[in-house]
């Protein structure tokens, strides 16, 4: 839903669940899921890249809230933007209240290139309280910066404020 006149944001509706799956089918993917959580967990420290950010991915996918502080390590210290990027918009959609917190000090304090993610998982979860380090980073000096921003506030998208909406479409 579109955020009010006073730019506050609302959460993204709820996923239907899908009950098309027989009761069997879903234990047994929550006996999956519970034997590779801790390894995808583990392979967020991989020493690959790309092993770290498929890793991310996977866990961005089963939006389970238990990897929400490995996802928050990743996203925070990972050298590799394209991990940190992933795990940011992983926590998006499985933060606690209690991560939010911390995704709003990482949305003022850390480089730019990290705090417009850390920004874009609060608005995900309907905090507005990181979207004016989106607007303010929507006039940097860094072009890439600048479409990184743009494509965040887009894919925050219907749940923008007035304010916000015009930054993108203009």
């Amino acid at each position: 839903e579109e955020g009010g006149e006073d730019g506050t944001l609302k959460p993204a509706a709820p996923a239907p669940p899908d009950d098309t799956a027989s009761p069997d089918a879903r234990k047994r993917v929550n006996e999956a899921k519970k034997e590779v959580l801790p390894r995808l967990i583990e392979a967020l420290k991989h020493p690959v890249w790309l092993v770290r950010r498929q890793a991310a991915l996977a866990l961005y996918n089963l939006k389970d809230p238990s990897a929400s502080m490995a996802l928050a390590e990743t996203a925070l210290n990972d050298p590799d933007l394209r991990v940190s990027q992933i795990a940011f918009m992983a926590l998006g959609e499985v933060s606690s209240h209690a991560m939010d917190e911390l995704l709003r000090k990482a949305s003022v304090d850390a480089a730019p290139e990290r705090a417009v993610w850390a920004a874009y998982a609060l608005a995900r979860r309907g905090d507005a309280s990181g979207v004016a380090r989106l607007e303010g980073e929507v006039l940097s000096a860094d072009k890439s910066l600048r479409f990184t921003v743009v494509w965040l506030l887009g894919h925050i998208g219907r749940r923008l404020g007035a304010p916000q909406a015009e930054l993108v479409s203009g």
